[in-house]
C-alpha cells in the first residue's frame, strides 16, 4: 500500500504525459500545415570521408530559425521544390558553388542568392546548378566540383563561387564526417544519438519543443566565428593568401577543363556589415575589423587572375532600409538580404560577361 502511495504521484503524471503526445503532435503537424524534418537524413557519403546531399531529396526542414523547403535533382545539386525533379541539371547552367551562406540555410530555393540570379538572369538563357553545401569547406567544395565535371559530364557555362568568410579562415580543412541513415555525425553515432536523429525526422513535437528551446539561449550572430572578430597574425601578414590562391588555382582548372569561366563573389558575415560591435571573452568592446577576409579574397584572386564581386553594398543597403540582414538568432541570411545580393550579382559586368562568354 506505501509503495502504491509513492507510485501514484510519479505514474500518473507519466501517463498523462504519454497519453498527451499524439493529441500534442496532432496539434502541432496541423497548425504548422507541414511535416517534421531537420537537416537529418538529407546527405550520403562522398569522397573520402566528405559528405554531399544525396539525388531526389524533397522535404521541409523545421529548423530553428525558420523552417524552409529543400529538393535535389539527380545529382543531389539543390532545386525549387515547387518544380518536378528533373532527370538531369540543365545544359550548360551556372555551376554555383559555396558553403550554407550559398546553400541558403533558412530560405526555399527561389529566396536564395542563387535562385534570385536564376530568376533575374533567366532572359539571358542562364539556368543555376546550386551545388554550395552547408558544412563544406572550400575543399570539400573543389572535391565536389571536380566530381560534377570529371565523372558526371557536367558542362557548365560558368562558375560563380559565393565566398564566405568561414570558407577562408578554414582553407586548409577538409570535412570527415560519419553519414548514417542521411545523418552527419563527427564520430560513429551511440544508440542516443540515433534516437535523436529518428525524433528529428519522425516527431513535430519533439522538433518543436527542441527549436523553443533553442531560441531561449544565446544567440549566433557569427560574433566568434573566423574572421568576424580574431584575427590571426598570419592573415594580416597576407600569409593566408598564397593558401587561397592555390585552392583557386584548383577551382580555375577543373572550370577551365570543361570550358567555362570562374567568377567569385564575396558575402560578408551579417555582422561585419552592420559594422556592430561583438563583445569579446573577457568582456571588452573589440572592434570588427571587417577589410580582412575581403582583403584575402581580393588579393588571393589577383594572384590567379580571377573577377571578384563585392557584395558588402547589398548588405549596407538592406540595413538602411531598416531591415535585418539574417534570420533571427542565426547568421546565415534572411530574404531581404538573399535578394539584394543575388540583384547585385545579376547585374555585375563580371557575372553577365562570363554567362555570355559561352552559350
Amino acid at each position: 500500500m506505501s509503495i502504491s502511495r509513492w507510485l501514484r504521484p510519479i505514474v500518473v503524471p507519466a501517463a498523462a504525459f504519454l497519453v498527451s503526445l499524439p493529441c500534442a503532435e496532432l496539434a502541432f503537424r496541423t497548425l504548422d500545415g507541414g511535416p517534421s524534418g531537420s537537416t537529418d537524413g538529407i546527405y550520403e557519403p562522398f569522397a573520402d570521408g566528405s559528405f554531399k546531399a544525396r539525388p531526389g531529396v524533397r522535404t521541409f526542414l523545421d529548423w530553428y530559425p525558420r523552417g524552409f523547403h529543400v529538393a535535389t535533382d539527380a545529382l543531389g545539386l539543390r532545386i525549387d521544390h515547387r518544380t518536378p525533379v528533373p532527370a538531369a541539371p540543365a545544359a550548360q547552367p551556372l555551376l554555383v558553388l559555396g558553403d550554407s551562406q550559398g546553400f541558403g540555410n533558412g530560405v526555399d530555393y527561389h529566396e536564395t542568392i542563387a535562385g534570385g540570379v536564376e530568376r533575374l538572369l533567366q532572359a539571358r538563357g542562364v539556368r543555376v546548378a546550386l551545388a554550395a553545401t552547408g558544412g563544406h569547406t572550400f575543399r570539400d567544395q573543389v572535391e565536389l566540383l571536380r566530381w560534377l565535371v570529371r565523372e558526371r559530364g557536367l558542362a557548365p557555362r560558368a562558375v560563380l563561387v559565393l565566398v564566405s568568410p568561414r570558407m577562408l579562415t578554414q582553407i586548409d580543412d577538409r570535412s570527415r564526417v560519419v553519414v548514417h541513415a542521411g545523418t552527419l555525425y563527427d564520430r560513429p553515432p551511440t544508440l542516443a544519438m540515433r534516437l535523436r536523429s529518428w525524433l528529428a525526422r519522425s516527431s513535430k513535437t519533439w522538433t518543436t519543443l527542441r527549436n523553443a528551446v533553442h531560441n531561449l539561449g544565446p544567440r549566433d550572430t557569427g560574433a566568434g566565428v573566423g574572421p568576424n572578430r580574431y584575427y590571426d597574425p598570419a592573415q594580416l601578414r597576407g600569409e593566408l593568401d598564397a593558401k587561397v590562391a592555390a585552392v583557386l588555382g584548383e577551382v580555375v582548372a577543373e572550370a577551365r577543363g570543361a570550358g567555362a569561366r570562374v567568377v567569385l563573389a564575396y558575402l560578408p558575415f551579417a555582422l561585419e556589415a552592420a559594422m556592430e560591435t561583438p563583445t569579446g571573452p573577457e568582456g571588452e568592446a573589440e572592434r570588427v575589423r571587417a577589410e580582412v577576409p575581403w582583403t584575402v579574397l581580393q588579393r588571393a584572386a589577383a594572384r590567379v587572375g580571377l573577377p571578384v564581386v563585392d557584395l558588402r553594398p547589398a548588405l549596407r543597403k538592406v540595413a538602411s532600409a531598416g531591415h535585418p540582414l539574417a534570420l533571427a538568432g542565426d547568421p546565415h541570411y534572411g530574404i531581404e538580404t538573399s535578394a539584394a545580393c543575388a540583384e547585385l550579382l545579376a547585374g555585375s559586368p563580371e557575372l553577365i560577361s562570363a554567362v555570355e562568354t559561352r552559350k
